[in-house]
């Protein structure tokens, strides 16, 4: 079959292939069902919890709803997985809202706003405000957590909603759940909670994190601190949308390939996140570049040995050591046993994972372990074999590659 290259070059031309960053700008790859959700969401009034594995491309919407927000919408990005106690949470969240252009221009008309601004701004001096002239002979102090709490119950901009994009949320959780205790995890959640309740009708909130909410949540408390938040899943892209990217990401590094690759390609990925096939491209350009050759299946199952180099160890091995942040040493032992096991036979019944964990003496743990392991993105249960098996066919055979336990 002769050669073909991805779509019209003049709608692909800018789309770089973007591998260990979050695209932005002309290399995000459009989620329009994704982001049309959120707007829905918050246009009603929630607060909202984006519910995903690492990976699969929630930074990247967020950062898009930042950079194009829609008429009367103001979105500030926080990350706040440093972040250790509450106040520093806090001092993370005003840092960036202070930057926000819907806070510079609300100060200018409202005394209440400015005045506090000025009032915290003592403690952020580092944060360089272009609209803010302080006298820096000002005293007054303010914690961070009260500052940020009177300026979300001051915020009124008319229609304009402010948006506060929290990602890390579960992991500061857990952060604090492991300096402080329990206790003090169990009440930074019961505060947040209670922000959001406060708030003006015009600031929402939307959590994210690469570990699951609610099972960072069900170790600490009730879920009741919790469930004010709307969960919009974000799911891989579709066989449409997979394809579509690939012969863009392709087309802009004018590849030849023969048209039946990409279904191949996407056939051996199985699990459409847009890193993943990312990733794959890179391995194929380098493939095409090296042998000059239009890309064919060979070409694919090339790319996939390369991707399994050592130097592509980066890219897979947090999954491992997220075993070690996540669980307690049973925990942990059992959950590396049952992935060496699923990498290996590929697929696992019901009977021989409750097996597994009876001799590992963890069967009424076991529930709320194969929670944690699916929500971050591991594996699934298969309803058509009635059987686990990995997500990922590159995570399997990493894992399987490396025999990590």
């Amino acid at each position: 079959m002769s050669c073909t290259f991805a779509v019209d070059n003049k709608t692909i031309a800018k789309m770089k292939n973007v591998v260990g960053q979050t695209p932005r700008g002309e290399d995000f790859f459009p989620r329009e069902g994704i982001i049309n959700k959120i707007y829905r969401r918050l246009e009603a009034g929630s607060h909202i919890f984006l519910a995903a594995p690492r990976r699969v491309g929630k930074t990247s919407i967020m950062r898009f709803l930042e950079d194009n927000p829609r008429k009367g919408y103001h979105f500030v990005y926080v990350i706040t997985e440093s972040a250790h106690d509450s106040e520093s949470f806090y001092q993370k969240l005003l840092e960036e809202i202070l930057k926000s252009p819907a806070i510079g221009k609300l100060a200018k008309h409202k005394e209440s706003v400015s005045k506090l601004v000025k009032s915290v701004f003592e403690k952020v001096e580092r944060v360089k405000i272009s609209w803010l002239e302080v006298n820096l002979q000002q005293k007054e102090k303010e914690t961070f957590q009260s500052a940020f709490e009177k300026l979300i119950a001051e915020y009124d901009d008319g229609d304009n909603m402010l948006v506060i994009m929290v990602d890390e949320f579960p992991q500061t959780v857990e952060n604090i759940k492991l300096k402080h205790g329990d206790a003090e995890a169990q009440t930074f959640l019961r505060l947040n909670r209670e922000q959001r309740q406060q708030a003006d009708k015009n600031v929402r909130f939307i959590y994210t994190g690469s570990i699951g909410l609610p099972a960072v949540v069900k170790k600490l408390t009730s879920t009741s601190v919790i469930n004010d938040l709307n969960v919009i899943e974000i799911p891989p892209l579709t066989p449409t949308e997979a394809e579509d990217l690939t012969r863009q990401l392709l087309g802009r590094y004018q590849v030849q390939y023969k048209a039946e690759m990409v279904s191949y390609l996407l056939e051996k990925i199985k699990w459409l996140i847009p890193f993943h096939i990312q990733l794959a491209v890179q391995e194929l350009i380098d493939v095409f570049e090296t042998t000059n050759q239009q890309l064919d299946e060979d070409s694919v199952e090339r790319a996939f040995t390369q991707l399994l180099n050592v130097r592509n160890d980066i890219y897979f091995e947090h999954y491992y050591s997220r075993l070690k942040d996540a669980f307690s040493a049973s925990h942990q032992a059992f959950a590396a046993d049952l992935l060496d096991m699923l990498a290996e036979k590929e697929t696992l019944s019901q009977e021989a994972v409750n097996e597994l964990a009876k001799q590992h003496q963890l069967e009424a743990d076991l529930e709320s372990i194969l929670e944690a392991l699916m929500y971050d993105g591991y594996f699934h249960f298969d309803n058509s074999i009635n059987a686990y098996r990995f997500n990922s066919y590159l995570l399997q055979s990493w894992w399987d590659k490396k025999n990590l336990h």
